[in-house]
């Protein structure tokens, strides 16, 4: 890790991925892109079709658990679609869907 201020870190796509693969064994990919463009998060997408995405601060971080209820809520009420996540770890450091 590399920490550009004491509350924002950059990892390197290398890293990201065997959080991937150390919480999710099982899950299998061919490729992925990388995508360090965001203000908030790092994103990795798997195939072209998984994504999984990184908070870069303790402040996204805590918000993460309260993003994925709050997705899971709206996908009962309205029309549009919404990402559902199905991976994350019991610390929710990152989530994918």
């Amino acid at each position: 890790d590399q920490s550009v201020s004491s509350n924002v870190t950059i990892e390197s796509p290398g890293h990201l991925l065997a959080r991937i693969r150390g919480a999710f064994p099982d899950l299998r990919w061919d490729s992925y892109e990388f995508i360090h463009q965001g203000f908030d998060h790092d994103v990795i997408i798997l195939d072209g079709k998984i994504i999984f995405r990184f908070p870069r601060s303790e402040e996204y971080l805590e918000r993460l658990p309260r993003e994925i209820r709050a997705l899971g809520q709206l996908r009962s009420i309205v029309a549009t679609t919404i990402p559902h996540y199905t991976f994350f770890p019991s610390d929710y450091f990152f989530a994918g869907y």
